[in-house]
């Protein structure tokens, strides 16, 4: 307890010392802070005065920023924010001024946030405006601001208060009233109003603030006030407005009535009659009790007259013609060309409004009433009518859907008389003002005009609208059908079909659509289809027969439906015998076919069909008959197949003198190609080849175009028509002959070089394919000693395969020749695959002499590879195995070889002549050979050999 004691005694006693210092020190401290900014204010006052406040503005923040309450200084900036109207700084500093006036600020600052709509801080900002002084205007100012701020609030009760309500006298309550509606307050401004007394000048006033709120029942009432106030024409007027605006039409009709007992009134009449316009009875009660409407102007008579007349009809059509002449004999009053069109047609003149119309339509003016009334009267007389068409084309006056429909019928009717005045009607047409329903008739239109491509357009713009429309589409198919554009017309027809599969004409057409397509298998499709529906149709029985056997190929059912057609007829057609010759040929029934062919003739007597017939007798071995027949086609008809196809008998019959002669005539007469081929191979076949060569030249010139395969087989037989043929070869060791080999007269049956060349000549006296030959053998080591002259025959048994037998006899021509006789057979297969990259060769060769009794064979397989260097040369890269036999030497010694090697071969061909492929050949080979089995000493080789052929 004694420590705390001196603690607070302690405490005391340095808070006595410590606050005069303070007090000395806070001196101090603002000394120096006004030491530090009183220059700069007053430097700032000097440059306020020289109206550079954007530099005492920048020292007052300075000074504002060493001290931030001196009052001068921030004085100072409010001045300059005030004048700047920043708003942002006037609010920093208004807090803090003391010598200026803020009352301005606040009011400005009302202002503001009424503006804003922030009517609870306007009416703050206000309040404290009014504690300044102000001027009486800006006082009377600020008063609004709180008025109107009170008033967007709807704090009403505190607006009452504001203004002193209660203690407000007349003038006061009319001038708020006033003041309040130009604030837009004009519910409250009738508030106020109706305090005031029943006074016109009140009364007026309080109608005016009704009529702006809308309140129309309020107003009537008030006006019914006004209105005994002040009984002028004017209010009457106005109240009556105000009865027809509230729907108190009671109260005006009881008004207008009463005017009207009185005689006739033109307003109380217009009244009455318009309010009554839906009352048809009530109408025509004053319309009946104010004929004929003295007091009105002649317009609105004959207005009223035409509307008494138009109830009259219904009710006495004999007073309401006694009107309408009344009016019409009128001459006080001017009709309207209209208002007599009704009363002629009243009183029943309709030739009159007839007149009427064809008088104005004819002075140049379109007048749609007249024009369609026109063809509206003359409907039931054609040519009148069409006349009416044709005078007031092109109707500018309808509607582009009455112009275009009016248009259409005029070209309907004269599109038979005048084609060209049509095509100009519906060229003129616009499509996107019709109806689309319209388009296919339009189509329709241009289709028989023969414009087939803008039918086509019309028609798809239809199937736009209608894509399902079986006629349309089939309408479509048919014109594409007409433009030969087939391929879209199937397309429409059958998807015509597909839509109505029961139109079984439509499956007809399609089918004969689809042979002239080439579409055999649908035709087909739609004729079964067809026959389904209709089965006892012969003729498409007979048109499937036919599609079945020359185009599908399908001869059983060609034959089904040819005999279905004989079910249905009793008397056959021509096409049916020779439909069923031409299948039973096919079947190889020739006697049918002939019998066939007897009753097609007896039914028409034809050269086509003679000359089937003939074909047909020819199979039945009748070939006598058969060759008469053509001879007679031949000699009376021009028809060079006749004539050939009677070569070709000749041919078949060996009689080639005949054939030739025929051959000879067709080509003269017609030197085609294919003719002097023909002639050519009949040459060939009685060994005249040279005429066959002379023939097969006349081939090649008489068709330029000819196909290459054909070309080239024609100058193969040119190039092997010749008679003479040479071939040499030679053949060189690279690694140096053995002496212990000889030469063996089978070429590379040693491996030794050899060299060799033979003469060949084909005489025409012996047998085809036999050629007679002489050869010359030497070897490499002692060509002069060894040189072996030799002649024979050689003979191709097969065509076309390298196949030959030989028998040569040898003649002693060198020292180490010999005199002997050699039997020999040969075999060589090579790849023909031009198209084929892969080269193979396969030669076997075997030969005995008979005067030694010895044996000597060889054979040999390559395959590699061909490339092409250029159309001339080839080279191919071989691998290749062989094999040797041979006992030809003194001990009958059997001296056996195989073995393997690789190769490179390179072909040079010469250029391709105009009729000839190849007229020679060389041919080098380079290759390595090495034995792998065997009793030969040789055990490998490498040499070189080059082969030429001609």
């Amino acid at each position: 307890m004694r420590y705390i004691f001196l603690f607070l005694l302690l405490h005391n006693l340095l808070f006595a010392i410590a606050s005069p210092l303070d007090k000395v020190f806070n001196w101090a401290e603002q000394g120096y802070k006004d030491f530090r900014t009183y220059p700069r204010v007053n430097k700032a006052y000097e440059l306020i005065e020289q109206n550079r406040t954007k530099e005492a503005k920048s020292l007052l923040k300075k000074a504002l920023e060493i001290d931030s309450n001196n009052q001068k200084a921030i004085d100072l900036m409010l001045n300059i924010c005030l004048e700047e109207k920043n708003q942002n700084c006037i609010d920093k500093y208004i807090d803090k001024a003391k010598d200026i006036n803020l009352g301005y600020i606040y009011k400005e600052k009302a202002q503001r946030a009424k503006e804003a709509k922030e009517y609870q801080k306007a009416i703050d900002y206000a309040k404290k405006a009014l504690k300044y002084k102000l001027k009486r205007e800006d006082r009377y100012f600020v008063k609004l601001i709180i008025f109107d701020s009170y008033l967007k609030l709807k704090e009403y009760i505190k607006a009452d208060d504001f203004i002193n309500r209660r203690r407000l006298i007349t003038y006061q309550l009319l001038k708020w009233s006033k003041v309040s509606d130009n604030l837009g307050e004009s519910v409250y401004a009738y508030d106020l109003a109706s305090e005031l007394p029943n006074k016109a000048e009140y009364l007026k006033w309080q109608i005016e603030l009704l009529l702006k709120n809308k309140e129309y029942k309020k107003a009537s009432k008030k006006m019914e006030i006004l209105y005994k106030v002040e009984p002028t024409p004017e209010n009457k007027k106005q109240l009556l407005y105000l009865y027809s605006l509230t729907n108190q039409d009671e109260n005006i009709v009881k008004v207008y009535q009463q005017k009207l007992a009185k005689g006739c009134d033109e307003y109380s009449l217009n009244f009455l009659l318009n309010y009554y316009k839906d009352n048809p009875a009530k109408e025509y009660q004053i319309l009946k009790q104010n004929y004929p409407y003295k007091c009105v102007e002649d317009k609105k008579r004959v207005q009223f007259s035409l509307e008494y007349i138009s109830m009259l009809k219904k009710r006495s059509p004999k007073r309401a013609k006694r009107v309408a002449k009344e009016l019409l004999n009128n001459s006080n009053i001017v009709l309207s060309k209209k208002e007599k069109i009704f009363l002629y047609q009243t009183i029943g003149e309709n030739y009159k409004i007839a007149k009427l119309y064809k008088s104005e339509l004819n002075s140049g003016n379109c007048n749609r009433d007249a024009l369609l009334y026109l063809l509206d009267f003359y409907r039931n007389k054609p040519s009148k009518y069409v006349q009416i068409l044709k005078e007031y084309y092109p109707y500018s006056c309808l509607s582009p859907k009455k112009r275009n429909m009016l248009s259409l019928e005029l070209v309907d009717n004269i599109i038979d008389k005048d084609k060209e005045r049509a095509k100009e009607i519906l060229s003129n047409l616009d499509i996107n003002e019709i109806d689309p329903k319209s388009y296919i008739y339009i189509s329709n239109l241009e289709a028989k005009l023969q414009n087939y491509q803008e039918s086509i357009r019309y028609a798809l713009e239809y199937l736009k609208y209608y894509p399902n429309d079986v006629e349309a589409i089939k309408h479509v198919g048919f014109l594409y059908f007409k433009l030969n554009q087939k391929e879209r017309s199937a397309f429409y027809l059958i998807k015509a079909s597909k839509l109505n599969p029961n139109d079984v004409d439509l499956l007809k057409n399609i089918g004969y659509l689809c042979v002239d397509l080439k579409e055999y298998d649908t035709a087909t499709y739609y004729w079964n289809l067809y026959l389904k529906k209709r089965k006892n149709d012969s003729k498409i029985k007979l048109e499937l027969a036919s599609l079945y056997f020359y185009k599908l190929k399908d001869y059983k059912k060609a034959e089904k439906y040819l005999k279905e057609y004989k079910k249905y007829v009793k008397s056959p057609s021509i096409e049916y015998y020779l439909l069923k010759a031409k299948l039973s040929t096919q079947q190889q029934n020739y006697k049918i076919a002939v019998n066939s062919y007897k009753k097609a003739l007896k039914v028409k007597k034809d050269d086509s069909i003679m000359y089937e017939y003939a074909h047909a007798l020819y199979k039945t071995n009748q070939k006598d008959k058969a060759i008469k027949i053509m001879q007679q086609l031949a000699d009376k008809s021009d028809n060079m197949e006749y004539k050939k196809e009677l070569a070709y008998m000749y041919e078949r019959e060996k009689e080639y003198s005949k054939a030739i002669d025929n051959f000879k005539y067709i080509t003269k007469e017609s030197p085609k190609s294919n003719n002097h081929l023909a002639l050519a191979y009949a040459y060939k076949k009685v060994g005249k080849d040279e005429e066959a060569v002379r023939e097969f030249k006349n081939a090649i010139d008489s068709n330029p175009n000819m196909n290459k395969k054909e070309l080239k087989n024609i100058k193969n037989e040119i190039t092997n028509s010749k008679k003479i043929h040479l071939y040499i070869a030679e053949s060189a060791r690279l690694d140096g002959d053995k002496k212990y080999q000889s030469t063996k007269h089978i070429n590379n049956t040693t491996y030794n070089g050899f060299g060799s060349i033979e003469l060949s000549y084909r005489p025409e006296f012996l047998p085809k394919r036999t050629t007679l030959f002489a050869n010359i053998l030497h070897n490499h080591q002692n060509p002069k000693e060894s040189i072996q002259p030799s002649i024979g025959v050689r003979y191709q048994p097969l065509k076309d395969k390298q196949l030959y037998i030989s028998a040569s006899k040898f003649i002693k021509g060198g020292k180490s020749s010999r005199k002997d006789a050699l039997l020999r057979a040969s075999l060589g297969i090579s790849s023909k695959d031009k198209s084929s990259n892969i080269y193979q060769n396969l030669y076997v060769d075997g030969g005995y002499f008979t005067k030694s009794d010895s044996f000597i064979a060889y054979g040999n397989y390559e395959t590699g590879k061909k490339y092409n260097i250029n159309k001339n040369i080839k080279v191919s890269p071989y691998l290749s195995t062989g094999a040797t036999y041979n006992n030809d030497n003194k001990q009958k010694k059997g001296i056996t070889n195989l073995d393997i090697g690789v190769g490179v071969a390179m072909d040079i061909l010469p250029n391709e002549t105009k009729y000839e492929v190849t007229p020679y050949r060389n041919r080098l080979k380079l290759e390595a050979r090495e034995k792998y089995a065997g009793n030969s000493k040789d055990k490998n080789t490498v040499r070189l050999q080059w082969e030429f052929f001609y």
